[in-house]
């Protein structure tokens, strides 16, 4: 809040807390109003935020399927010039490179 009060822009956080043993998110947005007047809008993210550490938490898991094989993967993005978007650790080791880590 004092970094609101001695600018002009808005300021957002996000902050957690555990309410009855459980994890509850929530984004805070301050914004000066007028010398000494920040006002203050609350909301709670719960929600979306436990559905991004899901799909984090499923990504990592993909990733380290992908890297544990014995064979190259290699994704590319058709829609875009068939642009590299993965490739496992096995490519890095047949190629000597080392690429997206």
């Amino acid at each position: 809040m004092s970094i609101a009060l001695k600018t002009d822009k808005l300021v957002e956080i996000e902050y957690s807390l555990s309410i009855k043993d459980e994890i509850n998110y929530f984004e805070a947005r301050f914004l000066k109003l007028d010398d000494g007047v920040v006002t203050c809008i609350v909301r709670d993210i719960t929600k979306r935020k436990k559905k991004d550490i899901a799909i984090q938490q499923n990504q990592i898991l993909l990733n380290s399927i992908l890297d544990n094989l014995p064979f190259l993967v290699i994704l590319k993005d058709v829609k875009d010039d068939f642009r590299y978007i993965y490739w496992n650790s096995e490519c890095d080791k047949q190629s000597g490179f080392r690429v997206f880590r």
